[in-house]
Parts: structure tokens; sequence; C-alpha cells
């Protein structure tokens, strides 16, 4: 897998909304794609001011970095893993929607696992 230097990443398997714990969604049924343009509508109510976010399918890819970089590491970094484990492991994308958090920075990973999670990270910087 590519990894990229100084960022720091966070990925939330069934986060509903931002600024909150992350709180378990129901999974749709099978065969039911996900919503995302619902999950996009209700992640931006309480993003932080400087973050944007992108589909890359089956994640929301969130991140304080310019539009043009966190596009760049959606689709060069993530779309290459998704596509090659997906080859080897996984037949069908997930029934729920998982966001990817990425942070610009130690500082802002530090800030925003805090302020967003309500969690500490342990990982090294």
């Amino acid at each position: 897998m590519r990894f990229l230097p100084g960022v720091f990443a966070c990925a939330l398997f069934g986060f509903a909304t931002c600024g909150a714990a992350p709180a378990p969604s129901a999974a749709a049924p099978a065969g039911t794609p996900p919503d995302f343009p619902a999950h996009l509508r209700e992640l931006t109510k309480n993003m932080p001011e400087g973050f944007s976010c992108r589909v890359e399918m089956p994640f929301v890819v969130v991140g304080n970095q310019d539009a043009k970089t966190l596009e760049s590491y959606s689709r060069q970094t993530l779309r290459w893993a998704v596509d090659n484990l997906k080859k080897e492991y996984f037949p069908h994308d997930p029934q729920t929607i998982i966001d990817i958090w990425l942070f610009k920075d130690d500082a802002s990973y530090r800030k925003y696992t805090k302020l967003l999670f309500g969690d500490e990270p342990d990982t090294p910087s």
C-alpha cells in the first residue's frame, strides 16, 4: 500500500455525523446502495472550517488540505488501494459508508481527533 509522508489518516466505519463520537449506522438492506448525498449533507453540516470532502467510492474522504490535494490523495492513493484490495479480497463494496479523514499535519491530526471524536491520539508523530 502507498503511504503519504506527512498525512495523518483516520478511517471511521459507519460514522454518520461530524463533531461527535462515532455512532454505528444501520447498514442498508443487501443490494441497496448507501445514500451518499444524504450522508454528505449531514457530514458537511458540522465539518470544521477549512475542511472539504469528496466521494471516492465506496468512501467519503474528508480533509483539511486544499481541494486539489485532497482529490489527488483520493485518486492516486486511496483509489489504487481500493482497486487492488478489491481484486484480491472484497468482491462487493460495503453496505455502509466509510469516512476517511486525512489531516494535513501532526498538529491538525491531534487537534481534530480530540475536537471531532473526543479522542487523544496515541500513535506516534
